[in-house]
């Protein structure tokens, strides 16, 4: 994306056939994609582009029209990082580190959401006690 209004000067052919019905190249993110406005997305992509603070973010979740007028909830990962030419900023260099993931359901992620915080209990401090159903806390298969 290049200069302050984050204008798409160069879509890949991947990134292009998520919104297939959508023109994309030399619109701004917020012309092409209005429903980002309100999720926060131009406000973190200010931020990148007068900052020079990275952004990145891993299954992050956004409400997306891909071109039939109806908002689908997806995750993704992606980083945001400024890019300069000579000494000025000239705009925003996207990296999707994974696919774009639509096929997730919301209980799905959710599951995943609760994997990860179960986990961070396991490897907290000990201050912290796991029990069984039953009301012990020893290990069963």
């Amino acid at each position: 994306m290049r200069g302050p209004n984050h204008v798409f000067d160069f879509v890949n052919p991947g990134y292009q056939a998520l919104f297939p019905e959508k023109k994309l190249k030399g619109v701004s993110v917020a012309g092409a994609l209005p429903e980002v406005v309100e999720q926060g997305f131009i406000d973190i992509l200010d931020n990148v582009y007068n900052s020079g603070e990275t952004f990145y973010a891993k299954e992050i979740p956004i409400m997306l029209d891909r071109g039939d007028d109806k908002l689908k909830q997806c995750y993704f990962d992606v980083t945001y990082q400024q890019y300069k030419e000579g000494n000025q900023t000239a705009g925003i260099a996207v990296f999707a580190g994974a696919p774009f993931v639509f096929s997730l359901m919301p209980i799905e992620h959710a599951l995943i959401l609760a994997l990860r915080k179960t986990n961070a209990l396991e490897e907290s401090p000990s201050q912290y006690k796991l029990f069984n159903l039953d009301g012990s806390s020893e290990l069963k298969a």
